[in-house]
Parts: C-alpha cells; structure tokens; sequence
C-alpha cells in the first residue's frame, strides 16, 4: 500500500515540475502564447522589410540592426539567418 502511495506522490511531482499542473487549460495556455508573441514583436518591423536591409551587403552589421526598427541582433540572426554577405572588410567607396 506505501509502494502505491509513493507512485502517486512521485507522479504529481513530477507533472508539477514539468509544469503540467500550472496551466492545466489548453485554451487558455494559447491565448496566452498568443499575447507573449505579440508583446514581443510589437512595434517591429515586418520580416521581409527587415530582410532587404539584412541582406544588403553595403551596409554593415550594425548599420543594418540600426535600420531595422525593433529589431536585435540576435533575434535577426535567429529569424533571418546568416546575411549571405562576402567576409572580410568592405571596399573604400
């Protein structure tokens, strides 16, 4: 009888650590997804504005963050990926 105790005690532990028992309604665990992206992207630029200016090679890094309202560059190397553009220092103008 103690062993099937403990069963249920370790079970309930468990779900509370992998966070199961904290948003046990689906819907509302969406809806709140929903509203952290959004927070998290508000006044952003769209991701193909964003794009043009990543990928432009006459521009630099930061120069391209700096043009991309919203944007860091963390989150533009996560969602845009790599620039594409050649290595190395750019040419005198």
């Amino acid at each position: 009888m103690r062993n099937d105790d403990g069963v249920g005690l370790l079970d309930e532990a468990l779900a509370r650590i992998h966070g199961e028992k904290t948003m046990p309604n689906p819907d509302r665990a969406v809806e709140l997804q929903r509203k952290s992206v959004t927070s998290r992207t508000e006044g952003r630029i769209p991701a193909h504005d964003a794009l043009i200016h990543w990928r432009n090679p006459a521009i630099s890094v930061q120069e391209a963050i700096s043009l991309m309202e919203g944007w860091s560059l963390g989150t533009a190397y996560r969602q845009l990926g790599r620039r594409d553009v050649p290595a190395g220092r750019r040419g005198k103008k």
